[in-house]
């Protein structure tokens, strides 16, 4: 249920326009990722959160974006 909630908010960065391009081209490597199911659970889990910290330093980031991705981070870390 969780990484269902976890991609569709993903998604919803993907689309916002908001969002610079290259953090929404990190949102669909976060999603690639996570969707990967020769991995196992934990592993896909930390790139993930790794890649998100990454997007989050982004200078050109809204601070609504940036919360955003820090509320997805907090849910993976529950997976």
């Amino acid at each position: 249920m969780t990484v269902q909630i976890i991609t569709e908010k993903l998604d919803l960065l993907c689309e916002d326009r908001a969002v610079p391009s290259n953090v929404k081209k990190m949102m669909k490597e976060a999603l690639i990722s996570l969707k990967d199911e020769t991995e196992e659970v934990s592993v896909r889990v930390n790139t993930v959160i790794s890649i998100l910290d990454d997007a989050s330093n982004d200078p050109n980031l809204t601070q609504y974006s940036r919360t955003e991705i820090w509320s997805i981070a907090s849910l993976l870390e529950t997976v």
